[in-house]
């Protein structure tokens, strides 16, 4: 067969074929990077039905450029908002105690904890140990221990 024949062969369903089968298989992996090349094989099968002769090679370039920047697009779009939000940090805790204030609890435990809600969380102590019922703020976190500065008053 001759790469023309090859060319006039593919048929512009082929292309929708292999969209559905693209978005089907995004569905399966849920991945968010299947569903573009979904959207460029139509977006082929759509040009293939306005301009018939297309050559083989014109339809691959289009379905790979295509492909690229949906995937750079789809990933910008989707991917820009910033969970700042407290329904974004539902499952973290200790992001949403940043700023409370706390008691320094030192009994019973090998290292001093603050007591935030009736919650021990530990902490990282400032250079000069904390004494016991200190009233402290938490001011960062790094994973789950909290870094704490004494509350002064004002």
């Amino acid at each position: 067969m001759e790469p023309a024949e090859v060319a006039s062969a593919v048929s512009p369903w082929w292309w929708l074929g292999a969209g559905i089968a693209f978005a089907a298989l995004e569905m399966l992996t849920a991945t968010t990077y299947l569903i573009w090349p979904a959207l460029a094989a139509i977006v082929v099968f759509v040009t293939l039905l306005l301009i018939p002769g297309l050559s083989l090679m014109a339809q691959l370039t289009i379905f790979a450029l295509l492909t690229i920047a949906l995937v750079f697009v789809g990933k910008a779009l989707f991917f820009r908002k910033k969970a700042t939000d407290a329904a974004a940090r539902l499952n973290d805790r200790t992001g949403t105690i940043i700023g409370k204030t706390g008691t320094i609890d030192r009994e019973g435990h090998s290292e001093p904890k603050v007591i935030i809600d009736g919650i021990p969380w530990p902490i990282r102590e400032p250079d000069t140990p904390l004494a016991h019922h200190t009233k402290v703020r938490v001011t960062a976190k790094d994973g789950i221990v909290l870094e704490v500065q004494p509350v002064t008053k004002s």
